[in-house]
């Protein structure tokens, strides 16, 4: 069994908050799924993420709240991937790790990508959050090297890796950082989906490059929107709401203004999410979108349907005051 366990003093925050985290609402499937897959991760047990990774990397079924396996598998995977505190001694370790693991077992598509994922990580940890201007001559010296490191660990370990739509999803973020042009990511959205169809972090990852902050523009968004909902016919326009959900945050007030966001069919897109997925955090991202877009009708029903128990985390930022500047809204006359 190849288990190794990283210093338990620099995991020990990460780990409480992960507690609070899960402990916060009632844990669906999707949510016990990525809890395993990050306490296999954090305490380096490469068998059973391996298993686990065996039975979700091409599985189409979803759970009740419309989330593929291998959305909820590279969740908990994130959250070891994404240490706030940027801590660099952490970091070291969980490279030493997985190098380990990419060199025990060379044929495992899951080692050389976790291998992968991690030098990307901790290529941003060196970058730090600032922006691009603000950042150190140095810090992004480093940074670009270990794009490159990742990218050069996907390259060398194509054979093994080219039947994974991890692989392809791992190379749009890189491509993402390292500006490649959207047709280039385009062609990786395609070969992934026909590694794995319900792979959604392919159709995400290329919204996210769409958007004007990556070299894209509100024209590129709407088309990856509409290009995906065409793609699941079997969801009718669920996938055009959700990936414009996915990067609502980002315009916030100005969503409308600075989107190509048709309204009537993102409204649709809520509701046919909806219909097949009953999923009260999508009510709730629905309601706030309602609001925004000034349709009141549609925001009252929803505020109704929400109730009294609503969740706080698809508000955004200071979500009780948006929550109930909505709801006077809604009731005003």
């Amino acid at each position: 069994m190849m288990r190794c366990t990283l210093a338990l003093g620099l995991l020990a925050a990460v780990l409480l908050v992960g507690a609070r985290d899960a402990s916060a609402e009632a844990k669906t499937p999707c949510d016990v799924l990525a809890d395993e897959s990050a306490d296999e991760f954090w305490w380096g047990d490469f068998d059973a993420l391996e298993r686990k990774y065996a039975r979700v990397r091409t599985a189409t079924e979803r759970d009740a709240q419309g989330n593929a396996s291998v959305t909820c598998f590279r969740r908990g995977l994130r959250r070891v991937f994404q240490n706030n505190d940027y801590n660099q001694a952490y970091y070291e370790q969980l490279q030493a790790m997985t190098a380990g693991w990419a060199r025990a077992h060379p044929q495992s598509a899951l080692a050389q990508l976790l291998h992968t994922r991690v030098l990307l990580a901790r290529g941003l940890a060196l970058r730090g959050l600032a922006y691009d201007a603000d950042t150190p001559a140095a810090s992004k010296r480093e940074f670009l090297r270990y794009l490159a490191l990742a990218e050069q660990q996907l390259v060398t370990h194509a054979d093994v890796v080219k039947g994974e739509s991890s692989a392809d999803v791992y190379l749009m973020m890189l491509g993402r950082w390292e500006g490649w042009p959207l047709s280039r990511m385009r062609l990786l959205v395609d070969d992934g989906l026909a590694k794995n169809a319900s792979d959604d972090a392919l159709w995400e990852e290329m919204v996210l490059a769409s958007q004007p902050k990556w070299g894209g523009n509100a024209a590129e968004i709407d088309r990856v929107a509409r290009d995906a909902a065409k793609s699941t016919p079997d969801q009718g326009l669920g996938a055009y709401a959700m990936l414009y959900d996915a990067i609502a945050d980002s315009y916030d007030a100005r969503f409308f203004k600075d989107t190509r966001a048709d309204w009537p069919t993102l409204r649709q897109g809520y509701r046919d999410r909806l219909a097949a997925y009953p999923d009260d955090w999508v009510l709730n991202r629905f309601a706030r979108m309602a609001c925004l877009a000034e349709d009141k009708p549609t925001t009252q029903a929803l505020i109704a349907q929400i109730g009294s128990k609503p969740r706080p985390d698809a508000w955004g930022s200071n979500a009780g005051s948006r929550l109930d500047a909505c709801r006077t809204w809604a009731r005003a006359p």
